[in-house]
């Protein structure tokens, strides 16, 4: 089948007119699209700062509740110890046997109350990485903006 180069002829200035038309209408898409981008980034910025936000308080609020039951379980322990004393000292026949179970009293409860430390610094420690690792992505974020702007 033969193709009429009329027909083409007349086809040309449509298909060069919707280029155009679509051409002109493309910077204001772009723009549109652009600041549409723009906003959504800003909105996420300022969501991703109260994620953050959440996350570090609920960290927090674990330390707080970490440090309670680690304190309870320290309590209890030296309430062990305690009766433990005491039921040695109900035995013993002399003012240096008392003294030598109250020593180990003493030494056994410093020595519980000291176990804790460690772990409740590390815990404290992991909160600030936490944080610190927080501050750093959102800084990072801000920066992409920043660039976004400027760019």
């Amino acid at each position: 089948m033969r193709r009429n180069p009329i027909a083409y002829s007349r086809l040309f200035p449509l298909i060069a007119a919707s280029v155009v038309c679509a051409v002109c209408a493309t910077p204001v898409a772009v723009r549109t699209l652009s600041a549409e981008l723009v906003r959504t980034q800003r909105v996420y910025a300022v969501s991703l700062h109260a994620y953050f936000g959440s996350v570090e308080k609920f960290a927090e609020a674990q330390v707080k509740v970490a440090e309670i039951r680690i304190d309870e379980i320290t309590a209890e322990i030296n309430r062990d110890f305690a009766q433990r004393a005491n039921s040695a000292l109900a035995g013993a026949a002399t003012p240096a046997e008392r003294q030598k179970i109250i020593y180990q009293l003493i030494c056994a409860v410093g020595n519980n109350v000291n176990t804790d430390q460690p772990l409740k610094h590390k815990i404290e420690e992991s909160v600030a990485s936490l944080k610190q690792k927080d501050a750093e992505l959102e800084a990072a974020y801000q920066a992409i903006l920043s660039f976004g702007k400027a760019g």
